[in-house]
């Protein structure tokens, strides 16, 4: 996704990664789940507004929290979220527990994949003095 050599249609298992367009509204509704919850779902790339939190039955549209992580209670609850598309790229929506990764609980937004490689900067030629063992390394041989 970052170098545009990949179409995202052919990458990772069917829902489990979602693209979205440039400069959009998303909402988002993330049903609780009581197996090893409540969940800290945490988004990279974006903070959101946290609409509705998941013991509420209230929706906030005037002045909701901003966050980055947010608990989506238990299998009863519901947790509303909304942010915009306004820094392409692939990001992680996953719970913060990393071995519920291995139940599911993580999928990747692509956005705005097209123009995700124009925003890319070319590795300054300094990058490659910061560890010359790496650089020197032959992958070819094995570790002494």
């Amino acid at each position: 996704i970052l170098n545009g050599a990949f179409d995202i249609d052919h990458l990772m298992p069917k829902g489990s990664i979602y693209k979205l367009k440039a400069n959009s509204s998303v909402e988002l509704q993330i049903y609780g789940l009581s197996r090893g919850g409540p969940h800290p779902y945490h988004l990279h790339g974006h903070a959101f507004y946290v609409v509705k939190e998941p013991y509420s039955n209230m929706f906030n549209w005037v002045n909701p929290v901003y966050r980055d992580t947010i608990n989506t209670g238990l299998d009863s609850n519901l947790t509303v979220i909304r942010f915009f598309t306004d820094n392409s790229g692939p990001w992680f929506l996953h719970c913060h527990i990393d071995w519920h990764i291995d139940m599911g609980l993580g999928i990747v937004f692509a956005e705005d994949p097209e123009g995700t490689k124009a925003h890319n900067k070319p590795i300054p030629p300094a990058f490659d003095k910061l560890c010359p063992d790496y650089e020197a390394h032959n992958p070819d041989k094995a570790y002494e």
